[in-house]
């Protein structure tokens, strides 16, 4: 009769589950359920070299790192301003009349936007206008520009028309219009 060494059935049990963690870390990660930035870091993914930084999990979610103060000097310190905004789709009638038809006004749109650098060669954070054509973000002081999210020409082309300054604590208003090409 085979007698087993339950001491030596552990090691050998043990062995093969870290050959086996060793060779798929994922295996590892599939019940770690990433929320944040922090999470997606810690798990291993990768962190992309952007501002903010940006980290992506294998099923295709993004998170981006905060940067804002905890108030117990454990955050990133950063000064930071809030930018209000409407977007405007126009025209929206192919001939302008004088006096203005009210139905061909422009009017609020919802869209994928880019916030960027001012020379708009860098994205430094996407979002969305909501159905009334408003949004909200916050960002560090300075200056940007916004335009819309898919860098191609492909009507509409929204963008502000001036840089916007955004001061320390401050809330720069702003209208982004977007242009659908009728004439």
């Amino acid at each position: 009769m085979i007698t087993i060494n339950p001491i030596l059935t552990t090691v050998i049990i043990v062995i093969e589950a870290i050959v086996l963690a060793s060779c798929s870390p994922d295996l590892l990660r599939r019940d770690k359920v990433i929320n944040s930035f922090e999470e997606c870091a810690a798990a291993g993914y990768p962190i992309m070299e952007s501002f903010p930084e940006q980290c992506r999990t294998p099923d295709g979610r993004l998170f981006v790192r905060e940067l804002r103060d905890d108030g117990n000097g454990g955050g990133v310190a950063e000064s930071w301003g809030t930018i209000l905004g409407t977007v405007l789709l126009g025209p929206t009638c192919p001939v302008l009349q004088n006096p203005p038809d009210p139905n061909c006004a422009d009017r609020p749109y919802q869209i994928d936007l880019a916030l960027t650098s001012v020379d708009q060669s860098r994205v430094i954070k996407e979002f969305s206008s909501d159905v009334y054509g408003r949004f909200r973000i916050e960002v560090p002081a300075g200056e940007y520009a916004i335009r819309t999210a898919a860098a191609a020409n492909v009507l509409p082309y929204c963008s502000t028309n001036e840089p916007i300054q955004v001061s320390v604590n401050g809330t720069t208003e702003v209208a982004v219009y977007c242009d659908t090409g009728i004439r």
